[in-house]
């Protein structure tokens, strides 16, 4: 990759330039992180070895983790409950490219619960994921989820931060509504992190 050299003579930031190619492997590379967020939604290792040591997570709850151990920690909390049946599906919209390393997706979750034998949307959320590069691998960063209201399939409104589920017949009475990425959806009240 080239540098642009011409902007720094007039003052603005140097920004290096990319081509197409390189840019659609990495958009390829992101939407695979992405799926792999889905995809190891009850593996607690191979989902934490997606996010960067130091990741931030703010969920739907506004509730923040800071730090993989501690992400590590409520996902194997909420595994350990019935929460462990809840599925999220995560679409994305636009990866943006702030530099050849940092990047920020942009997209949604559809947060689904089980119904006996099939599974019933619950839920959407706003989901961004930035991302970092370093030896050619894509790590999340940060992540904040933020809640659609009465996007999701006969549903009102997104659950309100706090408030227990009213969803029933999933086995999540009690729970707090507090989406995650990787599909640990939602956190039972005494592992919800302050």
């Amino acid at each position: 990759m080239r540098e642009n050299y011409m902007s720094a003579m007039h003052g603005e930031t140097l920004r290096p330039e990319r081509s197409a190619t390189d840019e659609g492997y990495d958009v390829t590379l992101i939407e695979r992180v992405v799926a792999d967020a889905d995809r190891f939604q009850n593996d607690v290792e191979a989902f934490c070895r997606l996010l960067a040591l130091d990741v931030v997570l703010v969920n739907v709850a506004g509730t923040r983790l800071v730090g993989r151990e501690t992400v590590r920690a409520a996902m194997e909390a909420a595994l350990r409950t019935p929460l462990a049946d809840v599925v999220t599906r995560s679409e994305v919209a636009q990866v943006t490219f702030l530099r050849p390393d940092v990047a920020v997706m942009s997209g949604t979750k559809i947060v689904l619960v089980r119904e006996g034998d099939s599974l019933a949307e619950s839920f959407r959320a706003r989901l961004t994921f930035v991302l970092v590069k370093g030896n050619e691998r894509w790590q999340i960063a940060v992540v904040q989820s933020t809640p659609i209201r009465g996007e999701a399939a006969g549903a009102e409104s997104a659950p309100r931060p706090g408030a227990p589920s009213s969803h029933a017949g999933g086995g999540l009475s009690g729970a707090r509504a507090v989406a995650l990425p990787g599909g640990f959806g939602l956190l039972p009240p005494t592992a919800a992190p302050e």
